[in-house]
């Protein structure tokens, strides 16, 4: 068995060098979730970032800066530093934070390592080592042996003198709310344009005060990632999952997978992989 996987991983490798990929970033971590992305694909959420490439980044202001809350390994980071002047890449993890670095060589990303809150004080914090991106702070925590140090944007943002940022991507597992309570004079005052995770299926309060917060800084637009194809939104909303499997064996790539923006009235109720938030109409 082992023989044939690693005759299949010879096989494989010889057709991605053909494809000539150039991968997102060059450090990648063994088996967790988003380096195989970028492994197989070169890329982690391609699709989503292509979606901020034709419908948000042209609508900036030009060479602005970017902020990346969540960093990761610089997937994301390493895309946005072709379209602003400089990014500065917040990753909490340590071990995480090596590879960031290592990724961030020669460009114009800028790695901090720190997390972003709403208080400068220490929290503990869960790391998920099949997905490294899926660690999270865990506020209903008292672990002291795995604390971290947050702060709040605003000090972050004052004590580095940190102007014109135009676009700002927050990915913290279920912490966005603080991050957004820290950044209050950051955000009312420079107001970017904001892709965050909102996964509020659950926890439809926290959904209401991300939108209360946000609305209250000034943003007044809301935006959801859909399938640009007519027929794959219609089979998502009618089809069940099992049957939808099969179907997309059926469908192109681009078919199953590029998005376009879609205006949202509420982000309580439902998961999201990225909302934009925006204080103007990106159209």
């Amino acid at each position: 068995m082992n023989t044939i996987l690693k005759l299949a991983t010879k096989h494989w490798l010889r057709r991605y060098r053909k494809k000539k990929i150039i991968p997102s970033v060059r450090a990648v971590f063994l088996g967790d979730v988003v380096s195989t992305q970028v492994i197989m694909d070169g890329i982690f959420s391609g699709y989503e970032i292509k979606a901020l490439e034709q419908y948000v980044f042209p609508y900036l202001k030009g060479n602005g800066v970017a902020l990346d809350i969540g960093a990761n390994i610089g997937n994301h980071a390493a895309s946005f530093s072709k379209h602003f002047k400089k990014i500065y890449a917040f990753e909490i993890n340590k071990v995480v934070f090596h590879i960031l670095q290592s990724n961030a060589v020669g460009t114009n990303i800028i790695p901090v390592h720190i997390g972003l809150s709403d208080a400068e004080t220490e929290v503990s914090f869960v790391e998920n080592f099949a997905n490294m991106g899926a660690s999270r702070i865990d506020m209903d925590s008292c672990d002291e042996s795995h604390l971290v140090k947050v702060i709040p944007l605003d000090v972050f943002a004052q004590d580095n003198d940190i102007k014109d940022v135009s676009f700002v991507k927050i990915d913290v597992e279920g912490h966005e709310l603080q991050v957004l309570n820290g950044g209050a004079t950051f955000f009312q005052n420079q107001q970017p344009v904001i892709g965050f995770e909102a996964l509020f299926l659950k926890n439809y309060s926290e959904g209401q005060k991300v939108q209360d917060i946000l609305e209250g800084y000034g943003y007044t637009h809301f935006w959801e990632m859909i399938p640009q194809s007519h027929l794959m939104r219609t089979l998502k909303q009618r089809c069940p999952s099992s049957i939808m499997s099969v179907l997309k064996l059926f469908m192109s790539v681009s078919m199953q997978k590029n998005l376009v923006l879609s205006p949202c009235a509420n982000l309580a109720g439902k998961d999201r992989e990225l909302v934009i938030a925006s204080t103007f109409d990106l159209k």
